[in-house]
């Protein structure tokens, strides 16, 4: 019996977290009156947790879902 692996895609991935996370609060920070340095720090924590986030959730929704 084969194991299914999953290809690690890795500049796909940045490139997916840049559209979907990144630009969107770019642009948001950018036509509000934020601060740099309150701008600066969440375009970079925000990104990490989804990341770590994303695939656990993903996950357990279909557990959910099966339930």
């Amino acid at each position: 019996m084969q194991h299914y692996q999953p290809m690690q895609n890795y500049p796909l991935t940045t490139c997916e977290i840049l559209l979907v996370v990144v630009m969107p609060l770019l642009i948001l920070y950018l036509k509000g009156n934020w601060p740099l340095r309150k701008v600066i720090p969440a375009l970079v924590i925000i990104p990490v947790l989804w990341y770590f986030a994303y695939a656990p959730l993903h996950e357990l929704s279909h557990a959910a879902g099966t339930y």
